[in-house]
């Protein structure tokens, strides 16, 4: 969910309505559909992910940074990546230039056949298993243990 585009429109509507009254009516069927407790879940949600964005720059890829240069660049990466209003969307992307210029260690594909083969090989591994499956999601870790979200796909006739 994107927790901080919903907050940032609830905040959005609060602003205006506090400005005139009579924009209420305008808010009312939007905030109508959010259900008890989503603008504090999503505050929750934003607090854990940047929470565990801090703790594993922190523990893993800045772990030998001497501690002021480590939060200060932990910070801009946090401030780029971690916040909608600076990134506009998750999915954006985002420079090998921008994120070495942030602090973060960039290992170019190009420079390794090994790791680029096997990237490009799970890449088209999924692209064709997204194209011909009702797969939507798939999440697996090191010891071969697998979520698949799947679709349901109803042909009609």
């Amino acid at each position: 969910m994107p927790a901080q585009g919903i907050l940032e429109e609830f905040n959005l509507a609060a602003t205006e309505i506090a400005k005139d009254p009579s924009r209420i009516h305008l808010w009312q069927p939007v905030i109508a559909k959010y259900w008890p407790t989503l603008i504090t879940s999503c505050q929750h949600a934003i607090d854990w992910s940047d929470t565990l964005l801090r703790r594993c720059l922190t523990n893993c890829m800045m772990k030998d940074e001497p501690d002021a240069v480590r939060v200060g660049k932990i910070d801009k990466v946090a401030n780029l990546l971690g916040k909608q209003s600076t990134s506009k969307s998750h999915n954006r992307h985002i420079s090998q230039d921008v994120a070495t210029s942030l602090g973060l260690s960039v290992v170019r594909l190009e420079e390794d056949n090994a790791l680029q083969d096997l990237v490009l090989t799970l890449h088209h591994a999924l692209t064709i298993t997204f194209a011909h499956t009702g797969a939507v999601k798939i999440i697996e870790n090191h010891k071969g243990v697998a979520y698949v979200q799947k679709m349901e796909i109803v042909k009609a006739g």
